[in-house]
């Protein structure tokens, strides 16, 4: 950090694996956009033990303003956290980023709640059969295969 440096210290109880992600997604979009971090101290993580449980708390600072000066990283972490801005804002570079990351974890649900599906051939014919088809269905499936 260099004299007269404004800095953004970005600060948040981690409490879920989700939580830690959703930040880290915040400070990749930042630095995507040109924020840099902090030369110094860019992240720390702390934990503490608050009558028995452990309080996971994590920081990371950033430069006040973007290297090309259009983008205010306070700014632009309001804007992450408001449900509206990237529909009034679409055609600004963050919120291409903020919808980049949103479908990502969209998409991620969804293929997990999708079951892998085996492909199985006979000759030039085949069949997919989902692994979590029930047992009748899976026959049938077979048995037009053979047909």
């Amino acid at each position: 950090m260099r004299k007269g440096d404004q800095l953004c210290i970005l600060r948040a109880e981690v409490k879920t694996d989700a939580d830690a992600l959703n930040l880290l997604r915040l400070v990749a979009a930042l630095t995507a956009i040109g924020i840099p971090l902090d030369d110094d101290c860019p992240y720390l993580e702390t934990r503490e033990l608050v009558e028995g449980a452990e309080r996971r708390l994590v920081t990371w600072t950033l430069k006040a303003k973007s290297i090309c000066g259009q983008h205010d990283a306070r700014k632009l972490i309001e804007a992450w956290h408001d449900p509206v801005w990237t529909t009034q804002n679409a055609e600004h570079p963050f919120a291409y980023i903020a919808t980049a990351f949103r479908n990502a974890g969209l998409l991620a649900a969804e293929v997990a709640r999708l079951a892998p599906v085996a492909l199985i051939r006979k000759g030039k014919r085949f069949a997919l059969v989902p692994f979590d088809a029930a047992p009748e269905r899976r026959q049938e499936l077979l048995t037009a295969l053979e047909k």
